[in-house]
């Protein structure tokens, strides 16, 4: 549990989230509705909205049912309507799918109740929203998706073609009608030209094709952090083609609730392996993709998803209310550019990567990005930026007087944020937070920044941690003041970090660090199966916003054990799990909340800590 808004969110909202007002560690969490126009986004689908009616029009019509399910009686999924908002926005705003689902296919969207869940095997866990099933007149599962969190056309439309005996058009990756290579054209080749599309270029063009020309070249400007430029694009598409489904789109990107801004719909050309069904949603199938492809595509999907100010600010993770986001975004900018540095320091010459770094090294600098009144994720921003230094002062020695003033008011902050009980806390505090804050205290000293109280403010979380660990090694969730309890099975997330915390800093022998890691291992399968929520499930409460952070933390553990081959078996290992992982264009994700510039991030940045065997 760590780490929610993006750029293109009306400006209006940006700057209240930023206000004073705002700022005053309230809790309150603003998740605006879409505007009429948007609204409409996914609409030229001809939705029914009842199963059962559905089924009998297949019966008279011969065509098979398209039910979509937003969601599901008992999920444990938060933030349904945003995910709906995605697929309204993506798949059913494209016009070749909708094509496909209006002539071929009876569409239906509703939600599945308890009756339609038992009659057709949809229980939580086993299917994670959001996802569809393609069914014959009878009710007989022809298809089925779930776990849906990159919205790629292809991928898409493939599975429905061959279910409609329907040929596959030569789209290739874009989502409408224009030829391949005029798409292409206006996606990446023209907004390198300027912001505005060249005289000419839209002559001749249908309303449909000059809709969806305009809205590729917001996208490519939008890739190219041109914020407000892109803005201007989708702002006069919606107003001059209103009843075009990209114009609905356009106008649910402006607004911040669309998936092309939000980093989960991809454009990217696919290997025949990855539109294969992988049996897990939109997780490529095993070996799809090498580790130098997960980085040459997860480093050029974050290059997009930076913004001009050199920050990361799609993740939407607002628990800690919506004046946390700024902390949230520091974060996960800390861990992008943990990504990127590894990148540059697997090959020699990447500018755009090195150009990328240096925006990012000036963001994490510039203090007005944090918010200092927000309480509830202000630490991972401290945190997460101190490590980054770390790893910047480690693979670059030249940059430690560079970085040394904004790395130590990290620590400073750090060392503030400490409870009187020793403790640490995001939105409450715990055991986890405070293993955080401790290694990333280890590695301040490592490099030679130990303010004053460093090392008692260490004492103490020693102490706190000591105090939630059980004797079999597994930690409380919350700060316990009688000891450790619970399942090894219900900790894995928690304890090699705890674990690490304690070794670091003499409180721990290696081989109870070793018997963690292993237990992490042993005991991580109700981690994985649940990585794809946006909340607490019922196993052991994982949600998707744990899964990266023990990741993260077991590859941490990993790197303190002594060098020999029982580390570098175990890192083997560990990086055979991670390169097992990725979604089909070759980037990572866990809970939507955190997004995939996050959990790309975090997964580079693993990969990059394994690099040492």
């Amino acid at each position: 549990m760590d780490l929610r808004t993006t750029l293109l969110i009306a400006g209006v909202l940006h700057l209240a989230l930023l206000s004073p007002a705002r700022a005053q560690n309230s809790g309150e969490v603003l998740r605006p509705e879409p505007g009429p126009a948007a609204a409409r986004a996914g609409s030229a689908v001809l939705w029914r909205t009842d199963l059962e009616s559905a089924l009998e029009e297949s019966a008279a019509s011969g065509k098979p049912v398209f039910w979509y399910v937003p969601t599901l009686a008992q999920s444990f999924m938060d933030r349904t309507a945003e995910l709906d908002r995605y697929m309204m926005g993506g798949p059913f705003s494209w016009p070749r799918a909708v094509r496909l689902l209006n002539e071929r296919f009876v569409p239906v969207a509703a939600a599945a109740g308890r009756p339609e869940c038992e009659q057709f095997g949809l229980a939580p866990i086993e299917f994670i929203e959001p996802g569809y099933l393609v069914l014959d007149a009878a009710g007989k599962e022809l298809l089925r998706r779930d776990r849906i969190t990159t919205l790629h056309p292809a991928w898409f439309l493939l599975p429905l073609c061959q279910i409609a005996g329907a040929p596959l058009e030569d789209g290739g990756p874009l989502p409408g009608v224009l030829a391949p290579d005029v798409a292409l054209r206006f996606l990446r080749e023209l907004p390198a030209r300027g912001p505005q599309v060249p005289d000419g270029e839209l002559r001749d063009f249908t309303d449909a094709e000059r809709a969806e020309a305009l809205f590729l070249f917001g996208a490519g400007l939008f890739d190219s952090r041109r914020d407000e430029q892109a803005r201007a694009v989708w702002r006069d598409l919606a107003a001059a083609l209103p009843e075009e489904p990209f114009a609905h789109k356009a106008a649910l990107e402006l607004e911040g609730h669309g998936p092309y801004v939000n980093g989960f719909e991809s454009y990217e050309e696919l290997p025949r392996a990855a539109l294969e069904c992988s049996g897990c949603g939109t997780q490529a199938a095993r070996g799809t993709y090498t580790e130098d492809d997960l980085f040459a595509r997860g480093t050029r999907f974050l290059l997009c998803r930076q913004r001009a100010h050199g920050g990361f600010t799609d993740s939407r993770y607002d628990f800690g209310g919506s004046d946390s986001l700024p902390n949230v975004h520091v974060a996960v900018t800390a861990l992008a550019a943990t990504a990127l540095l590894e990148q540059c320091a697997r090959q020699e010459h990447a500018a755009p990567v090195e150009e990328g770094l240096e925006l990012a090294i000036a963001f994490l600098m510039d203090e007005t990005r944090v918010n200092a009144a927000d309480e509830d994720e202000l630490v991972w921003a401290h945190a997460y930026r101190a490590r980054f230094f770390s790893r910047l002062i480690d693979l670059r020695p030249e940059a430690r007087e560079r970085v040394l003033p904004a790395f130590r008011r990290a620590v400073e902050g750090l060392l503030a944020m400490q409870k009187p009980d020793g403790a640490w806390r995001h939105e409450y505090a715990n055991p986890f937070v405070t293993a955080t804050c401790l290694i990333a205290l280890h590695h301040a000293k490592r490099h030679g920044i130990a303010p004053p109280g460093l090392e008692d403010a260490a004492e103490r979380g020693v102490a706190v941690l000591k105090r939630c660990r059980s004797p079999a090694g597994a930690y409380s969730y919350g700060i316990s003041r009688r000891g450790g309890k619970g399942p090894i099975a219900g900790s894995v997330g928690r304890g090699p970090a705890g674990d690490l915390a304690l070794f670091l800093w003499d409180a721990l022998p290696e081989g109870d660090l070793l018997e963690s890691i292993l237990n992490s291992f042993e005991h991580e399968e109700p981690l994985f199966r649940v990585r794809k929520y946006d909340d607490h499930s019922s196993l052991f409460g994982y949600g998707g916003f744990f899964f990266w952070y023990a990741m993260h933390g077991r590859c941490d553990a990993l790197c303190a054990l002594a060098a020999g081959e029982r580390r570098a078996g175990l890192m083997r290992l560990q990086r055979e799990r991670i390169l097992a992982l990725p979604e089909i264009d070759g980037c990572f994700v866990d809970s939507h909340e955190l997004g995939r510039s996050y959990g790309t991030a975090m997964a580079l940045a693993c990969l990059g800590m394994l690099r040492a065997e």
